[in-house]
């Protein structure tokens, strides 16, 4: 049987340092030796033989430590103010014996905890996972539970995962490793928006286990594990929940984009700003590289931010009250793709033709140039859990005619089942796609098969303008 991850979060007042994790391990278990991870983010104990036993992640300082700590855990009502986070991880192994004891994993986090005058959170719920068995791939220091050949499996029993420092060290790893990230998690757990589109664009596969039966989250059909991955079960065996989820909300879902031309001065952060306004969904208050976030929502540090990284692409998480959002800019040969990615509460229904219109005009008003706006069910908070939640639906195209210069008119309206509307100022069109909220699962597939043959004709082209422009600057 396989333990599954065992998970602390350390807040307090002031940030854990180095010094006080000797402290801590010295009164705990002097016998544990510290030395730093692969990505140099995290401080690795580990034992005579040189094997990892825990992880002590960096200290962070939340921007809004109160609205954070709401969202990642719940149970813990502060008493006192506690903005620095400091996750604490003690990955489980196949092979038996090799992770620390939980009581030594509790004392070494109480013992963290007390250094700083903070408090321990216990963030597993020590459910234990016996569906897997695999051995531990050669690797060095992997942050994971157990690695194979194709996969890297983590086992986490957080109610809340968000992209965290530990998330992102797991990315990581993966990537550099050629090793699909698996997220195995009980069915109760939640990804804020942020964590759940990287599900969505294949970056992390999340696998809902519970009584040995395991669905994939994104295809929510039951898979298996043949001893190195998760595969799907032939013939295909759909999985739902005995009892369907009945605290879902609409939660609204942009992405718009524009190009800047290589002389123009860009604000950075102020797209995402008047995107989140037009939706309703506004301000942005708070942004960071990872979650929770760790400063106030300021554009001259996003711009300063971003021009560090350049000729490299840059990334960034913007937050506010009713919103979260992905912010980044890639340099083009044309200029620099500024794109944003905002997940916000929508209204108790969706938008009609009229409000469709309205916002699509703001958006390009405020500087888009391509503008997809939709919805879809999920839980309270802008979380998402494992089920399947209905269908989705499209709500709005919006682009400016400079952006595509070689879009025929007739053609985009060929492709448009609910029509275009050619605006002026700036030129451009608006299609929106109203769909009433009891649209039956029937009815969306054909709206969504509309939906993409735009965006299938967008996306050629603009690959051709964007080609022509390079061209000839």
């Amino acid at each position: 049987m396989i333990t599954m991850s065992d998970d602390w979060l350390i807040l307090s007042s002031t940030p854990l340092e180095f010094a006080d994790v000797i402290l801590a391990v010295d009164a705990v278990d002097p016998l544990l030796q510290l030395r730093a991870d692969h990505s140099q983010r995290f401080t690795v104990l580990v034992d005579a033989e040189d094997h990892p036993r825990l992880w002590v992640g960096p200290s962070r300082e939340a921007h809004d430590f109160l609205a954070a700590a709401h969202r990642f855990v719940p149970q813990h009502d502060p008493s006192a103010p506690t903005p620095w986070w400091t996750e604490v991880v003690a990955p489980a192994s196949a092979a038996e014996g090799s992770s620390p004891s939980s009581a030594t994993v509790h004392d070494l986090s109480a013992a963290l905890a007390h250094q700083v005058e903070g408090v321990a959170i216990h963030l597993s719920s020590d459910q234990p996972e016996d569906a897997l068995q695999a051995p531990s791939a050669d690797a060095e220091d992997p942050p994971f539970d157990f690695v194979t050949a194709d996969s890297a499996v983590a086992l986490q029993t957080r109610p809340v995962l968000g992209l965290t420092p530990w998330m992102t060290t797991c990315l990581l790893w993966a990537r550099d490793h050629e090793r699909t990230f698996v997220l195995l998690t009980p069915r109760s757990t939640r990804l804020t928006p942020v964590l759940a589109a990287m599900v969505d664009r294949g970056a992390i596969q999340w696998i809902a286990d519970e009584g040995g039966i395991t669905h994939d989250a994104r295809s929510a059909a039951e898979v298996r594990w043949d001893g190195s991955q998760f595969v799907a079960v032939d013939p295909p065996i759909p999985v739902r929940p005995e009892t369907p989820p009945t605290d879902r909300v609409w939660s609204l879902v942009a992405e718009v984009d524009t190009v800047h031309s290589a002389s123009e001065a860009v604000s950075v952060g102020a797209l995402a700003q008047h995107v989140a306004h037009s939706c309703g969904v506004g301000p942005l208050a708070g942004q960071g590289l990872m979650e929770p976030v760790e400063a106030a929502f300021d554009q001259a540090s996003l711009t300063a931010f971003s021009q560090s990284e350049s000729p490299g692409p840059a990334r960034f998480l913007l937050i506010g009250e009713h919103a979260d959002a992905v912010g980044s800019l890639v340099p083009q040969p044309v200029g620099l793709l500024e794109r944003v990615e905002l997940f916000g509460q929508a209204p108790r229904e969706p938008f009609d033709e009229d409000q469709l219109l309205a916002l699509g005009q703001e958006l390009l008003t405020h500087g888009a140039q391509l503008a997809v706006v939709g919805y879809r069910r999920s839980a309270p908070a802008r979380l998402r859990d494992v089920w399947p939640a209905g269908p989705v639906l499209p709500g709005l195209i919006a682009i400016r005619g400079d952006r595509f210069p070689t879009l025929p008119d007739d053609e985009l309206r060929a492709v448009s089942p609910s029509g275009t509307v050619k605006v002026s100022a700036p030129e451009g069109w608006l299609m929106p796609f109203p769909a009433p909220a009891d649209l039956s699962q029937d009815q969306s597939t054909d709206l969504l098969e509309s939906w993409e043959g735009v965006l299938d004709l967008l996306s050629r082209h603009d690959t051709l303008a964007l080609a022509q422009a390079a061209q000839t600057s």
